[in-house]
C-alpha cells in the first residue's frame, strides 16, 4: 500500500529541510556563497511543500455546505498571487 499525499509530502519537507541545514552551515563554513545561495534556494522549496501540505490538508476537510468553496484559501492564493506579481 502506497503512502498518501500528505506522508508523501511530510518526507520530502523533511529531506528538504535537512539539505536546507546542511547546506547553509556548509556554505557559511566554508565560506561559499554558492551553497549559501542553493540553501535558500532549498528554503523555497520547504515553503512550496509547506503550501502543498496544506493544500491537501484544506482538500481532505469534509465540509457540510453545499456550496463549493475552499473560502480563505481562495483569498490566501490570491494574495499570494498578487504578492508575486508586484515583485
Amino acid at each position: 500500500m502506497a503512502p498518501s499525499k500528505s506522508t508523501r509530502i511530510l518526507i520530502l519537507l523533511a529531506i528538504d529541510t535537512v539539505f536546507f541545514f546542511v547546506e547553509l552551515i556548509a556554505g557559511y563554513a566554508v565560506h561559499s556563497l554558492a551553497l549559501v545561495a542553493d540553501s535558500f534556494h532549498m528554503l523555497n522549496d520547504v515553503i512550496s511543500l509547506l503550501v502543498g501540505l496544506w493544500a491537501v490538508k484544506v482538500a481532505n476537510q469534509k465540509t457540510s455546505s453545499k456550496m463549493y468553496t475552499y473560502g480563505v484559501s481562495t483569498c490566501l492564493r490570491d494574495a499570494l498571487k498578487a504578492y508575486s506579481k508586484q515583485q
